[in-house]
């Protein structure tokens, strides 16, 4: 079978700045293919393994079987960023897929920027498969607004803009900077994993929003990976009523709901499938709807999101389903052994 080499461009010009298991990305020569999208890898905040998610890991051959063209891992692929876990990255996760991995930087993987580029190379970057153009951006706060990064933006959309052979723009990236481009998305701010929307959101927007508002025959979708946690579905899409944006979003959160994406190209048409990784039950895309969030907002008169008065049972079903609570109760009994060991010995 006849396959082509997809043209990157990185900053620094070198190809292992991007590729983060050191794989060639290559595509079948008539541009039919696949990605997978999986966000927060490493599930669930309260837990402590340094691993990524259980539910990825142990869907991780299922995957591989799907036999897609590259993976982007959308931010916090890691618990905590030191040189333990993300050796610990590369022997789970990384060194264990065929096609080549693509990362960009969440909150949990970049609180040292050397360490992260050490490992990963640079935090944003961009590449061409056939009719698409996929564009990996570092929306940190410490580096979202970067000289280097906006020029980095202002450059590849000026490319994307005089290419008429590219149809679809994907802009990947953690956090969910895009809030703000709908009133629907805006509500949603404190169900995502970050809970807040940053002066750096806006910023970054601003800038990739002007550049993307100049694409008018090319359709838009923009993609992150901070969500998925406890309080909102694993997976969220928005398309932007008379415009070409979509707004995405897929995360883990080592859970029940957990789902990753697919993105499947054939013949300049992409289209998306949810794959849940532990449930099987999930529903097309576009039905994970800014509005089904928005139902799981907290009502002034009421106690959840959909509008009824919990009962006495359910909420105390609601506070035992808690980790929280049992992380409490686990201390207290430890610290209560201590004291009457304490106790004893004198």
């Amino acid at each position: 079978m006849t396959i082509f080499t997809a043209f990157l461009f990185i900053p620094r010009g070198v190809w292992a700045n991007a590729s983060a298991n050191g794989k060639l990305l290559q595509v079948p020569a008539n541009q039919s293919y696949s990605f997978l999208m999986a966000g927060h890898l490493y599930g669930f905040p309260g837990g402590v393994s340094q691993y990524p998610a259980s539910t990825f890991l142990a869907n991780l051959n299922k995957l591989e079987k799907l036999k897609f063209s590259f993976v982007a891992l959308l931010g916090d692929t890691v618990r905590v960023a030191n040189e333990r876990s993300f050796d610990l990255l590369h022997q789970s996760v990384l060194g264990k897929i065929s096609a080549p991995v693509f990362i960009v930087p969440g909150n949990h993987d970049y609180p040292d920027p050397e360490l992260y580029e050490d490992y990963f190379g640079e935090t944003y970057y961009s590449f061409r498969v056939g009719t698409e153009q996929f564009v990996f951006l570092n929306s940190e706060p410490e580096a979202a607004t970067s000289s280097s990064q906006l020029t980095f933006i202002n450059s590849i959309f000026s490319g994307i803009r005089s290419d008429s052979s590219i149809k679809n723009v994907v802009v990947f990236s953690s956090r969910l900077f895009w809030l703000e481009a709908d009133p629907a998305l805006i509500k949603l701010a404190t169900l995502v994993n970050a809970r807040r929307i940053k002066a750096t959101d806006r910023q970054l927007w601003g800038v990739v929003e002007k550049e993307l508002k100049s694409l008018e025959v090319k359709e838009v979708y923009l993609i992150a990976g901070d969500v998925g946690v406890e309080s909102a579905p694993s997976v969220l899409s928005h398309h932007q009523e008379n415009s070409n944006f979509h707004f995405i979003a897929t995360g883990l959160g080592d859970d029940s709901e957990d789902a990753v994406l697919m993105g499947i190209v054939n013949e300049g048409n992409l289209r998306f499938e949810v794959i849940s990784l532990i449930s099987g039950e999930v529903d097309e895309l576009e039905n994970y709807t800014a509005q089904l969030w928005a139902d799981l907002l907290p009502d002034p008169e009421t106690d959840n999101g959909a509008g009824r008065q919990l009962n006495i049972f359910e909420k105390i079903w609601i506070i035992l389903l808690r980790k929280t609570l049992w992380a409490g109760v686990l201390l207290g009994v430890v610290m209560m052994m201590g004291l009457k060991l304490i106790k004893f010995e004198l």
